[in-house]
């Protein structure tokens, strides 16, 4: 898991990475870190082989 400040910088991390793993999943998760609360993760991108539960 990485975290990274916007969409196309982790699109291109994932892309990095196909070579490394079976599958790459990219999400977005908006929140409040100061007050611990965090949205629902939003599937941003997905490749390869992927566990239903990921999706």
């Amino acid at each position: 898991m990485r975290r990274l400040l916007s969409r196309d910088a982790a699109i291109r991390a994932a892309q990095a990475c196909k070579g490394m793993a079976a599958g790459v999943v990219v999400y977005r998760v908006t929140g409040s870190p100061e007050a611990d609360f965090w949205m629902d993760p939003v599937m941003i991108a997905r490749s390869g082989e992927v566990p239903a539960e990921a999706a």
